[in-house]
């Protein structure tokens, strides 16, 4: 959960790498937790256009960049009419030589005060994500004739069973591009890669949701007069 430590290839900025890493030891936040906005107890529709959904949007670029290098076609939240009848649509379409995946990446952030009170263990919120995702979209995808994967990431950096399975099946898939396309792929380095991919996107979108809770609540207490405007 903490290979963003690590990483050379993808970097995040000083300010993300310091809050990512105060989070992962964990010391104390920066701001009160009752008003940061690093929680996702809040309801979706709330936070559309908002850090959050940039988080996600990394995430889902991430997947798809990778996709694209091991030769598997993809379209990024395709058509909701092709998928469901009810304006469903996840986040990513992958053709792998005739077999298609739908996916639908998630991010769960298991100290949620909404997640607590279960006292879950580990990974158990995104085993229940994934779970939900999957109830969800399966029977669509299987209307395709098609998977259905839930890529569901902690905000501390853990991944749940079908995202390392997604992980698994882009590096077989760099096995096969490498026979077909004459070229040198490395399954573990693209594992590597990917995995590092997702872990520092996660991170630069946690600090910037962290940054964006410590700015509505700067405007909120010179609002309120409790301090003078900066």
């Amino acid at each position: 959960t903490r290979v963003f430590i690590t990483c050379t290839v993808l970097r995040l900025s000083n300010l993300d790498y310091h809050i990512a890493a105060r989070a992962s030891l964990p010391i104390p936040p920066l701001l009160p937790p009752d008003v940061c906005a690093f929680r996702t107890d809040l309801r979706p529709t709330r936070l559309k256009g908002t850090s959050i959904t940039d988080r996600h949007n990394q995430i889902v670029q991430a997947i798809n960049r990778y996709s694209v290098r091991v030769g598997i076609s993809t379209r990024v939240e395709p058509r909701a009419a092709a998928f469901s009848a009810d304006d469903r649509r996840p986040d990513l379409l992958m053709n792998d030589r005739g077999h298609c995946s739908y996916v639908d990446v998630s991010v769960c952030h298991p100290t949620a005060p909404s997640h607590l009170r279960f006292n879950p263990i580990q990974l158990q919120i995104t085993c229940s994500r994934e779970q939900h995702k999957t109830r969800k979209h399966k029977p669509y995808a299987q209307q395709q004739h098609s998977k259905f994967i839930s890529f569901v990431v902690e905000s501390y950096g853990g991944m749940g069973q079908q995202s390392l399975k997604l992980v698994d099946q882009l590096a077989e898939s760099a096995v096969q591009a490498a026979v077909s396309r004459n070229t040198i792929f490395s399954p573990a380095r693209i594992r590597r890669e990917l995995v590092l991919a997702v872990a520092c996107a996660v991170q630069r979108g946690n600090a910037q949701v962290i940054q964006d809770g410590h700015s509505r609540y700067m405007r909120s207490l010179s609002a309120s007069r409790l301090i003078p405007p900066v």
